[in-house]
């Protein structure tokens, strides 16, 4: 029970994601099958097809400061979770410097076709890059996607 749409959104983007799929769907465990005109049509596409499962590395960077808040920004060229506000994210390299950084967890993700390894950074701070924006790491009144919402998780151990 929410006022916010976005939530709505969200879960019909993973029930396609996870259910509802172009490619062999999960009929079998579909609450909706009794309705549903696929399930219940002879033209069913079969694939046999795999999916390639891509493996990427990236350091998240996080910028909190003491009013649990975290800064996010628009401008992470990931080339998935484009437009989403998300905190500093680079594809991770060996012998990076992360000198002011403090590494709080190490995790895994999986986003689409894509295996996520995370090393999640944080350092406190007031002063974040110009294309930054604070936001409540509590109350937050904007779509923010589930990726975002387990850093937030990930991070709100620190207050």
């Amino acid at each position: 029970n929410t006022n916010r749409n976005s939530d709505f959104v969200e879960a019909l983007m993973e029930f396609g994601a996870l259910i509802c799929k172009p490619k062999n769907p999960n009929c079998n465990i579909c609450c909706l099958k009794k309705s549903c005109n696929y399930f219940k049509s002879n033209k069913k596409i079969k694939t046999l097809r795999k999916k390639m499962i891509k493996i990427r590395n990236y350091d998240i960077f996080c910028y909190i400061n003491k009013k649990k808040q975290i800064a996010l920004t628009k401008e992470n060229n990931l080339g998935f979770l484009n437009q989403f506000s998300l905190p500093e994210i680079r594809e991770a390299k060996k012998n990076i410097r992360t000198k002011d950084w403090k590494l709080l967890k190490k995790y895994k993700n999986s986003i689409s076709n894509k295996k996520l390894n995370i090393n999640l950074y944080y350092k406190f701070s007031n002063k974040i890059p110009s294309s930054f924006i604070w936001h409540s790491i509590d109350k937050n009144e904007e779509f923010i996607p589930t990726f975002t919402k387990k850093i937030f998780r990930q991070v709100s151990v620190l207050f």
